[in-house]
């Protein structure tokens, strides 16, 4: 399992989660932040 985090506040993100089982968090502000989270 991966999980990396480029976030600063989860609270000021939306969570959407693709077909691929990734995680991407978008911050309110327009800034494109990202959570990949992979299972082998």
């Amino acid at each position: 399992m991966l999980f990396n985090t480029v976030f600063e506040s989860i609270s000021d993100a939306i969570i959407v989660t693709d077909k691929n089982a990734q995680i991407v968090l978008w911050n309110t502000g327009a800034t494109k932040l990202s959570v990949t989270m992979r299972t082998k």
